[in-house]
């Protein structure tokens, strides 16, 4: 059933070119952890997973769906330097601004 649901997924929201309609963080992270792109184009996926991380200056911009997934799949993928920049970010977005100053719960 994984097959057929990964293939009508790729059908509708991979381009030509390989990359996802939508190009949030949380398209990528979701269509990666949950392998819903073939093999062969998982790497690009990665990279341009990477890449918008990078573009903005490690920073979250996944909200509640994608952001338990993130430096997991980072790390899966070889980013590994890219996953720890991101989960030791202290400014807006991230996991330790609110801690930072004193929240006791996550914020979306």
């Amino acid at each position: 059933m994984l097959e057929k649901i990964a293939a009508a997924f790729f059908l509708e929201y991979v381009t030509p070119s390989g990359r996802l309609v939508s190009g949030t963080q949380t398209a990528y992270v979701l269509a990666l952890n949950f392998d819903m792109l073939p093999e062969n184009q998982r790497r690009l996926a990665a990279e341009i997973l990477a890449k918008n991380v990078k573009d903005y200056n490690y920073h979250l911009t996944t909200g509640f769906l994608g952001t338990p997934y993130m430096c997991e799949v980072l790390m899966r993928f070889g980013y590994h330097d890219i996953a720890y920049t991101l989960l030791m970010q202290e400014t807006y977005p991230s996991w330790l601004y609110p801690v930072k100053i004193g929240a006791t719960t996550i914020w979306e």
